[in-house]
């Protein structure tokens, strides 16, 4: 399995980050801690970047955090992402360049604090940099193996995704999301409201469209505190956001809330007709109110 280059993803970036993010967490718990995972912020809306780094608190010092590579993920379309994994920082070095740059060894320093010889220095730095080019090769490996047991990456997932008519688009608009990811507030941490966006686009895409209505709903009550409000119900009715603002507020409030309650608390019953796209589809008065959430807290 090649552990560099580019695949193309039939998804949205919503969801193409969460696998990654999810296999690259679980791979820095097995490896700890030899493994640490940074996520860097482009300042791009459509690009998410993650640097791989090689870390030994207390026993090696590495040089640029022993990097070991990074992993671009980038919107290509409202539902076409590209993965791109590129290479260690180490593995063109030459071998000079490697002791050069290279370790430092407690077992390797005495008592006294003497350094160690050119000889010493020479085999440990070689002999590390193998075991963290390894490291790097599995965590690329686990990546992707994960990333083909979600079903986003191999030949006949892209066959499959291909081939299906229906194009998904984002029920949040990844700009909106971006802006909410940006705001610094000491009141309100948006935390948890910016993961309820992406899993919302993950449902929705994924035609989870029960989940949407449920999470769409529960947005709604979370957000009122930032209004200086209690419930959404007083947000709708109170909040003095203008008359175009008020009428998509209580859309949401009268429509989505009503059909999110629905399908959260009506029992079995002996007939059931499931939700479609259209029914669950509050994506404009959504955004106004992400909107004016940015608009607040920016």
């Amino acid at each position: 399995m090649s552990t560099t280059g580019e695949w193309r993803i039939d998804q949205p970036l919503s969801i193409v980050d969460a696998a990654v993010h999810q296999a690259l967490k679980d791979a820095s718990v097995k490896h700890r801690p030899w493994f640490r995972l940074s996520e860097k912020d482009t300042g791009n809306e459509v690009a998410i970047h993650y640097v791989l780094e090689y870390w030994r608190d207390g026993t090696y010092f590495v040089p640029h955090q022993g990097y070991l590579g990074s992993i671009t993920l980038r919107q290509t379309g409202n539902s076409t992402s590209v993965l791109r994994i590129s290479d260690s920082y180490w593995r063109n070095q030459t071998d000079q360049e490697i002791i050069e740059d290279s370790y430092w060894s407690r077992e390797g320093i005495s008592a006294v604090g003497a350094r160690v010889t050119p000889e010493e220095r020479a085999e440990l730095a070689q002999k590390k940099t193998q075991e963290m080019l390894r490291l790097r090769d599995n965590i690329v490996i686990e990546l992707l193996s994960a990333l083909e047991n979600d079903g986003l990456i191999g030949k006949s997932k892209r066959r499959i995704l291909r081939e299906n008519k229906t194009r998904h688009i984002d029920y949040v608009d990844q700009t909106r999301i971006s802006e909410l990811r940006k705001i610094k507030n000491s009141n309100y941490d948006l935390t948890k409201l910016v993961r309820l966006c992406v899993e919302i686009n993950a449902s929705f895409s994924n035609e989870c469209y029960i989940a949407t209505a449920m999470l769409v709903r529960a947005v709604l009550d979370h957000v009122p505190p930032i209004f200086n409000k209690r419930t959404f119900s007083e947000v709708a009715n109170n909040y003095n956001g203008g008359k175009s603002f008020r009428e998509s507020m209580l859309h949401l409030e009268n429509s989505s809330r009503k059909i999110g309650d629905a399908h959260l608390h009506i029992q079995i019953r002996s007939k059931e007709v499931l939700p479609n796209k259209a029914q669950v589809n509050f994506s404009n008065d959504l955004d106004f109110l992400l909107a004016e959430i940015v608009r607040i807290l920016k």
